[in-house]
């Protein structure tokens, strides 16, 4: 889906297809010939007081059929066709960038979104376990045993922890949405 879908390897394959079509136009005012035929039709009417009549009015048509055959061009024609050659080749290498380029993003946002999706459960195993922190430390505080300093530094880190979660959710959303750009998928 990712390499039907992206504008930018349409575009490089339409370019490819653009310079392809001037390798073929200037091959071809190297081997075939120009014909043209122009024809003209003339009338004229000439009169000194605006009267026409009909033998002051002069009809005349001509014809030619011109064939240019192209013996020799000082080499232009030639060059034109390396040219055209070069870009269609730098085309066809623009093309191929453009693809490993799209495959080595999505390559990229796939690692990304399962780093983002690891780093998502270790934030929830990391609640889990600031949750049963606090809740030692609200035991030992009413046994006694503990400070309300140590739940204080329980209840921070349970705040760290979901804030850290909140982050990490946010993270593996946008390294989801990256893939979906990367393999084009509408979101």
């Amino acid at each position: 889906a990712a390499l039907n879908n992206r504008p930018e390897l349409r575009q490089a394959d339409l370019q490819k297809k653009v310079y392809d079509k001037a390798v073929r136009i200037a091959k071809g005012n190297w081997i075939y010939p120009n014909v043209s035929l122009n024809t003209t039709y003339q009338v004229t009417a000439s009169s000194d007081d605006f009267k026409l009549r009909e033998r002051e009015v002069s009809k005349s048509w001509s014809a030619a059929l011109l064939i240019n055959i192209p013996l020799f061009d000082g080499g232009k024609t030639i060059g034109e066709v390396r040219k055209a050659r070069v870009d269609y080749y730098n085309a066809v290498l623009a093309e191929q960038q453009a693809l490993d380029d799209i495959r080595l993003e999505v390559e990229q946002a796939h690692d990304n979104l399962q780093m983002a999706r690891k780093a998502l459960e270790v934030q929830k195993e990391t609640i889990a376990q600031a949750e049963e922190g606090l809740r030692i430390a609200n035991l030992r505080y009413q046994s006694g045993i503990g400070t309300q300093l140590e739940v204080l530094s329980a209840q921070t880190a349970l705040t760290d922890a979901r804030t850290n979660l909140a982050r990490a959710i946010y993270n593996y959303r946008l390294a989801r949405a990256a893939l979906k750009k990367a393999i084009s998928v509408e979101m």
